[in-house]
């Protein structure tokens, strides 16, 4: 699932243009904010059903381009062990 701090990489090829890269981190507010498209709700949804919702959206700018959208860094977790460990 898709959460803030994640980095959203999104690849977009088109015949007409070279390939773009676009690059956003997903808000404590759960959206990612990208160009020409503004921000766009992304928390708690699988990685599938957010490149369902960017590509419908960059769809309009980006006319006849494919698009891919992939985690380009996850959040970080912190994890902490209290107690005692055996050796």
């Amino acid at each position: 699932m898709v959460g803030p701090g994640d980095v959203l990489e999104v690849r977009i090829w088109s015949l007409v243009e070279d390939t773009k890269v676009l690059e956003a981190e997903v808000a404590a507010d759960g959206t990612a904010t990208f160009p020409k498209i503004g921000p766009v709700p992304v928390r708690g949804q699988a990685l599938g059903a957010v490149e369902t919702t960017l590509c419908e959206a960059l769809a309009r700018v980006y006319r006849d381009a494919t698009i891919r959208v992939a985690i380009g860094r996850t959040r970080t977790v912190p994890v902490f062990v209290v107690g005692e460990m055996a050796e």
